[in-house]
């Protein structure tokens, strides 16, 4: 029977992914696909005494941030402070945990439960758990005096554009576009203009080559760019008729050819 040989580097992976499955937290796929930017963070919380305390930080959001993936990132430890060896932390609404009695639970979402925490980051996706306004991350922790916990929360990037870029074009043009927050997959950057979607040439993290359709309207148009489903602002757009060439209406002599003029 033959035996299965693993790699030290295929092997690290498979003991991370058992890692995941053991705690419970779930693996943001998505954060490789998005651009991060902090929106909140809370702490560092010191253990005073070895029995179970109460820690609250509190974020607010807009509506358009809801819609964002997000990534809560748990610091467990920091330098020569040991970590929290049992923590609960939940997701709640705005609440004020001095009015809580000694055994009373928040009314939230239970995101990490671990009895024996060996982990100094622990990274949780709290993406759809979040509400528009206060939310608070509830904290329930147990360590040797001196422990440190802190944590940070992570926003996708929202796709945003130059107010340098073109505000002119016409249908078929190609169109250059300068900002932050694209995809270097070209597939995962959307440009809509008006109700038509623009064909992505190429993309950067910091820039788009696109070909504006055919069939757009002229007119004024609002163009928008959507990155792995999260959307930029507005942006205004004028669109012109395309040029055209059209034959001169001069008569064509002997020798001569017609000439064409641009309109």
């Amino acid at each position: 029977m033959s035996k299965l040989i693993l790699s030290p580097g295929l092997l690290l992976v498979v003991s991370l992914i058992w890692s995941f499955i053991q705690t419970g937290i779930s693996v943001p796929v998505f954060a490789y696909a998005h651009q991060m930017e902090p929106v909140a963070q809370g702490g560092p919380y010191v253990a005073k005494r070895k029995h179970v305390e109460r820690f609250a930080g509190k974020f607010s959001l807009e509506a358009d941030d809801v819609q964002k993936p997000m990534i809560l990132t748990l610091h467990n430890g920091f330098s020569d402070n040991p970590g929290f060896n049992w923590l609960r932390v939940f997701l709640c609404d705005d609440i004020n945990i001095q009015n809580f009695d000694r055994y009373e639970e928040p009314h939230g979402d239970l995101i990490y439960d671990e009895n024996y925490v060996q982990r100094h980051t622990i990274t949780l996706d709290i993406t759809d758990l979040v509400k528009e306004g206060v939310n608070t991350v509830y904290i329930e922790g147990k360590g040797a005096r001196g422990a440190v916990l802190s944590w940070t929360l992570n926003g996708a990037l929202s796709p945003e554009l130059s107010p340098l870029n073109p505000t002119v074009t016409h249908p078929g043009a190609r169109l250059t576009l300068t900002g932050k927050g694209f995809s270097h997959d070209t597939d995962e950057n959307q440009v809509f203009i008006g109700e038509s979607k623009a064909k992505v040439l190429s993309s950067s993290r910091n820039r788009l080559t696109l070909e504006i359709p055919e069939n757009l309207k002229t007119g004024k148009q609002v163009m928008k760019i959507v990155v792995n489903g999260v959307a930029s602002a507005p942006f205004e757009l004028t669109v012109k008729p395309a040029p055209s060439m059209e034959s001169s209406k001069t008569t064509e002599q002997p020798g001569e050819s017609a000439t064409a003029t641009e309109q």
